[in-house]
């Protein structure tokens, strides 16, 4: 409870904060979203004249893809400030002043800062859901919604382990930045089916770095997939497996960690 009270007043003050600048954030909130149009647009264009894509309609490639910006949208929103670590945090010696405090470092860090912005990501994607769900025989029954909440945190929560235990390279790394975007680029993998990738790519996605889990396998959930059944509901599991790994990678690279100073 006390953890939850302190992350609700760090809510507030960042709220507080971003008010302060209500034109910036309507900027920036509202180019988001025309970004996230602009990503539908595109996936009209390429795919509204194939009636069947390895499997899968159009309309169910838009649900998985409101799916993807969902998940994205919650970890953009609450999670986000985890990029930071390398550069802000252990290069810009901003982690000294956590460490004094007496509330648990990582937590500190994620939330030093929030992206309210990026809730455009978060609505825009709920819209796609509830816009295509009819179309796609998706009913929204207590037992769907239940699991649709899970498995969206679910898939945020994989987001969080994966950036996380990427950015914690920088407690041993002294350039991590290179490192990232290559491995963070493959998250434009899971916006679209794995049936369509080469065995290589879906093993990566699924296993290696379980990107497929934020959008497509917890989306087949609700789209009944006789091939994949069930196994969407695994996403809770990867996502708590991988905010328990990065916690220990955290952990255990934070015992190495020097203060900067000359």
């Amino acid at each position: 409870m006390k953890n939850i009270k302190i992350a609700v007043y760090y809510f507030a003050q960042h709220v507080k904060n971003m008010l302060m600048y209500k034109s910036d954030f309507w900027f920036i909130l509202i180019s988001d979203a025309i970004w996230g149009v602009a990503g539908i647009i595109m996936m009209l264009g390429i795919f509204s004249h194939i009636p069947d894509f390895k499997g899968y309609t159009f309309n169910e490639i838009i649900f998985i893809y409101g799916f993807s910006m969902m998940s994205l949208g919650i970890y953009y929103t609450f999670f986000k400030n985890i990029d930071e670590l390398t550069t802000k945090y252990l290069y810009g010696g901003e982690l000294d002043r956590l460490l004094v405090r007496p509330i648990n470092p990582y937590f500190q860090v994620l939330l030093d800062k929030f992206y309210l912005d990026k809730v455009a990501d978060l609505v825009a994607g709920f819209i796609i859901i509830l816009v295509i769900s009819p179309k796609v025989g998706v009913s929204w029954t207590i037992p769907n919604i239940f699991f649709f909440v899970i498995l969206v945190i679910g898939g945020s929560m994989v987001y969080l382990g994966l950036f996380t235990l990427f950015n914690c390279v920088g407690f041993w790394a002294t350039d991590n930045q290179g490192n990232l975007g290559p491995l963070k680029s493959l998250r434009i993998f899971s916006k679209y089916p794995t049936t369509i990738y080469n065995k290589l790519i879906k093993v990566m996605i699924t296993w290696i770095l379980p990107y497929a889990f934020t959008s497509f396998y917890p989306a087949t959930y609700f789209l009944k997939d006789k091939r994949l059944g069930n196994f969407g509901l695994l996403t809770i599991v990867i996502g708590i497996t991988h905010v328990g790994l990065g916690y220990f990678i955290w952990h255990f690279g934070l015992k190495r960690y020097n203060s900067v100073g000359n």
